[in-house]
């Protein structure tokens, strides 16, 4: 009898963790990066990725919704371009050409930037849930949920985020 009813525990816990992944939705893909699924160019990372991370100013009014918006515009590129699966060398050429035509009060605005939704968005990796309220409030919920709640996605960000850091140390080194 015990044995029957773990049995039906564990495929009610099957059958449940099945819903749950059929309910999530697919990652959205621009026509643009559909078409070519190739890493961003030079104009793409610095109008797209490095530019929304400019003045972020941290202790100034609105700072955090700054911040969460920014955020949300970065994870958008992430999924846009399927970082989840980059071609990697082609990634960080065009990501350090990229940085490397920015001047250098961008260039520091930008490090300032990233530090700001690196952070949150570490904080959401643990718990997004605890932080929705300020994508709420900033009117970027939609597109957060889309990318907390799909594992592509997530490993969109983090991919991003990862090769931005390796990219920090090779400038550094």
């Amino acid at each position: 009898m015990k044995r029957i009813l773990a049995m039906l525990t564990a495929a009610v816990l099957l059958l449940c963790a099945c819903s749950a992944l059929a309910e999530s939705e697919p990652a959205e893909v621009t026509e643009e990066a559909a078409a070519t699924m190739e890493m961003p160019t030079l104009e793409a990372f610095a109008d797209r990725y490095f530019s929304p991370l400019f003045n972020l100013e941290a202790g100034t009014a609105g700072a955090s919704m700054k911040t969460a918006i920014a955020a949300s515009e970065v994870c958008t590129f992430a999924m846009e371009y399927a970082l989840w699966d980059p071609e990697i060398q082609t990634l960080r050429d065009n990501m350090l050409a990229a940085f490397e035509t920015l001047g250098e009060d961008e260039q520091a605005a930008f490090w300032d930037g990233f530090e700001a939704v690196r952070e949150l968005l570490d904080s959401c990796l643990e718990d997004y849930d605890a932080n929705r309220g300020l994508f709420e409030d900033a009117g970027v919920a939609e597109t957060m949920d889309q990318v907390m709640y799909d594992p592509l996605n997530r490993l969109a960000w983090e991919n991003l985020r990862d090769h931005t850091l390796t990219m920090g140390n090779q400038i550094a080194g």
